[in-house]
């Protein structure tokens, strides 16, 4: 009988109020997050997972059920670097997917495009299910999730998602920074040549 990895959080009523069932009744520990905060963690067998629904759901607590392909793994940023050697030489520089800026690999900080967070707890969970679907990864921690960052744009991230993800997933291709740029400056130079043009006709009229 397998066992499933829970966590119990305040929702309509905290927890403090139904701590003698949560660790008498479901064999949950409580693990402090603050000075006067915390969560109930624990694992539950598969026949009781009906039963603590129902008692989440009766007293108004938020249940969060683990699973093993959405929880962030001890070896992601091995799995990153095993299948992302980088460029000028094995495993030496990389690039930020969310910026552009080329990275040593010490500087590299490797990063979930879809957060671990929405796929775990988020209102959105199911869409982004959905999403990890329909872009074939099969865990949070493939490959095919996981880019490489620095610490500013990771910092800024965060947990969010949206155009985030979109940037994640274009800017992986360091030929998408290039393309970038180039437009950038294609469109500085014919904005300068606008400005310019207009420029001389005003001294013109003068």
């Amino acid at each position: 009988m397998g066992q499933l990895k829970v966590e119990i959080r305040n929702g309509r009523n905290k927890t403090y109020y139904y701590r003698n069932e949560l660790r008498k009744r479901f064999h949950l520990c409580f693990v402090r997050t603050g000075k006067y905060t915390g969560i109930w963690r624990g694992k539950v067998c598969d026949d009781k997972k009906e039963d603590l629904e129902v008692f989440c759901r009766k007293n108004g607590l938020k249940l969060i059920i683990m699973n093993s392909k959405y929880e962030r793994s001890r070896d992601y940023k091995k799995i990153y670097f095993d299948n992302n050697h980088g460029f000028f030489g094995k495993n030496k520089y990389y690039h930020c997917s969310y910026c552009g800026r080329v990275l040593s690999k010490k500087e590299v900080t490797v990063d979930h495009v879809i957060p671990i967070q929405k796929v775990r707890s988020s209102i959105d969970k199911k869409y982004y299910h959905l999403l990890m679907k329909r872009m074939n990864i099969e865990n949070i921690n493939d490959q095919k999730n996981l880019v490489a960052s620095c610490r500013l744009c990771n910092s800024r991230k965060g947990s969010k998602a949206g155009l985030w993800i979109i940037r994640g997933l274009l800017g992986r291709y360091y030929l998408s920074w290039i393309i970038f740029y180039i437009t950038l400056f294609l469109l500085f130079v014919f904005i300068w040549k606008k400005y310019v043009f207009v420029f001389e006709g005003v001294k013109l009229c003068f």
